[in-house]
């Protein structure tokens, strides 16, 4: 009998550890482990410095790239350039008028076979080309002819409208940010002439390029100063949203890297409007009277946020200008004053007195020195001939649609300082794609060559046209 009760107590034991281990096994839930996406980068952000510095301390960073000579003769270039639309005549039969009436005049044709995607992805109908043509009224020409200047930063814009124009928004590379009516930005103070105006618009040509931009942001301006400014010191801001003032410390803007100012004759003013400790530099500048002719006004600028043109072409220089724009957002065309690729290059070697064009295949063909790589296949051999040829801070890399300025090189990797968009992708499915960057960035010539997406004969230096040494052509 006790021996029957010990079984039954065992027995009652086991049930119960049995009936315990099912009930935690089937109550019991593990705790769920999160799959978190791997999220790819593109290495080179990390593999190479993002300081300029940092390479132009592995040469000389103080030692002049270019003789005074040859950076005198850059200058008197920039000056011709920049000048150009207050020096020539121009006339309705001169030819830069009719190229500019022609091109302005086809742009909007275009619209009848090709109106483009609005803001809202969708296709427009014809319906916008005709008010486009009809605000634009070039059938009879130009109306204005007057040379002028621009009293703040805007947009030139391909035709009269605010309005984007993309191409479809399923291609790689196209829709947003690409609005291919958006031309460039224009500096304050930048010289321009005036051709035609319209109620809200006016139709401008500039050292950067033609197109519209606001009426309210033009002013006629007299030849007595015109040729005050054309005979004064030249100064360049070299900080970007650098604030603007008058000598009444009343705001009237913003400048960035690149911006030209004309240095007044601090004479002319009155002497308690000015600092003391020299601590400003009194530029010449503009308002507007109400017939649209510029009235003359002094603006005060910190001396810490300029330099004369040209500043000396150093090395450390130009890294200094390049730490400025560094990680700033990608912007076709200036998009929302942002740079693009050509914008940047423009902008950073202005203060030196160097004016390149503003796009990127004039500044690769139409400017210094131009070398071509088409006979260079191999990846290995195009490497060795970039750093070879090239000097560091003062030559640009070509691709088509992209300039990028070469840096230097590490481990036989040559490194570029550019503002990207994205590297080119192949999708699962086999169609193109983009791995967006959308920065000014360092990298060598294969950025993304890390992400699964991106095969070696898609990088950058597989599609690298040729180089651009500065070297004024004969």
């Amino acid at each position: 009998m006790h021996r029957n009760n010990k079984l039954r107590i065992v027995c009652i034991i086991s049930m119960i550890l049995l009936l315990s281990s099912c009930f935690y096994t089937k109550n019991f839930k593990k705790p769920e482990v999160e799959i978190v996406p791997i999220e790819w980068v593109v290495s080179d952000l990390f593999d190479y410095s993002q300081d300029p510095l940092y390479y132009a301390n592995l040469y000389n960073p103080d030692s002049l790239l270019i003789s005074d000579d040859e950076q005198q003769d850059f200058f008197e270039r920039f000056k011709r350039r920049f000048f150009r639309v207050w020096r020539d005549i121009f006339t309705e039969e001169s030819p830069r008028t009719i190229e500019v009436l022609d091109y302005h005049t086809a742009e909007i044709k275009k619209l009848y076979r090709s109106p483009g995607y609005g803001e809202n992805k969708l296709l427009r109908d014809t319906e916008y080309a005709r008010e486009i043509e009809y605000d634009a009224a070039l059938q009879n020409g130009f109306n204005t002819m007057k040379r002028g200047i621009i009293l703040n930063y805007s947009y030139i814009r391909v035709v009269p409208s605010f309005k984007p124009y993309y191409r479809n928004f399923s291609l790689p590379g196209e829709g947003y940010p690409f609005d291919y009516w958006q031309n460039s930005t224009i500096p304050i103070g930048t010289p321009i002439f005036i051709y035609h105006e319209i109620d809200n618009w006016a139709l401008i040509d500039s050292h950067i390029c033609s197109g519209w931009v606001p009426r309210n942001l033009i002013a006629y301006l007299d030849d007595i100063y015109i040729e005050q400014m054309m005979s004064a010191p030249l100064i360049s801001i070299i900080k970007d949203k650098t604030p603007i003032y008058n000598i009444n410390d009343t705001y009237l803007g913003h400048a960035d890297i690149g911006t030209v100012f004309f240095q007044s004759n601090i004479v002319e003013v009155e002497l308690a409007s000015i600092p003391e400790d020299e601590e400003f530099i009194i530029a010449h500048f503009f308002t507007r009277d109400e017939y649209n002719n510029a009235q003359p006004i002094k603006l005060k600028i910190k001396r810490e946020v300029t330099t004369y043109i040209p500043a000396p072409l150093t090395m450390r220089n130009i890294s200094i200008l390049c730490n400025e724009m560094m990680n700033q957002v990608y912007g076709w065309g200036g998009l929302y004053y942002n740079r693009d690729c050509s914008q940047t290059m423009l902008d950073l070697f202005t203060p030196f007195g160097i004016l390149l064009p503003r796009n990127s295949r004039a500044q690769a063909y139409n400017f210094g020195t131009f070398i071509s790589m088409k006979d260079i296949t191999e990846p290995i051999e195009r490497k060795e001939f970039i750093i070879s040829n090239s000097t560091p801070f003062q030559t640009l890399v070509r691709t088509p649609g992209h300039i990028m300025l070469y840096i230097g090189h590490l481990n036989n990797e040559p490194l570029v300082f550019h503002s990207i968009w994205g590297v080119r992708t192949l999708n699962p499915d086999n169609t193109e794609g983009r791995f967006i960057i959308g920065k000014t960035v360092i990298t060598s010539l294969e950025p993304g060559k890390n992400l699964p997406t991106v095969s070696p004969d898609r990088t950058l230096i597989n599609r690298v046209e040729g180089i651009t040494l500065f070297r004024i052509k004969n």
